[in-house]
């Protein structure tokens, strides 16, 4: 049986679990992967596209907050 990092044998039952759930997510990262290899372009367009709209969405939100500073600064110097 395993040894926990104080010295106490752990519980088998999540000993169990444990390396249940280290295949399974390293089987998760294996399909990924290979998704990602076989699909590149395709991967690689969705994320120039996503990078894309995050940009254009803070470049909007950045001419937002000027349109507003400006109209305060008016106010202010009226």
């Amino acid at each position: 049986m395993p040894i926990t990092n104080d010295g106490r044998e752990s519980c088998a039952i999540y000993y169990i679990y444990n390396v249940v759930l280290e295949r399974l997510v390293q089987e998760a990262i294996s399909d990924l992967a290979d998704f990602v290899h076989c699909y590149e372009p395709v991967v690689l367009y969705m994320m120039a596209k996503k990078n894309n709209v995050l940009k254009k969405t803070e470049l909007q939100r950045l001419k937002h907050t000027v349109r507003r500073a400006n109209s305060v600064l008016v106010r202010l110097t009226a």
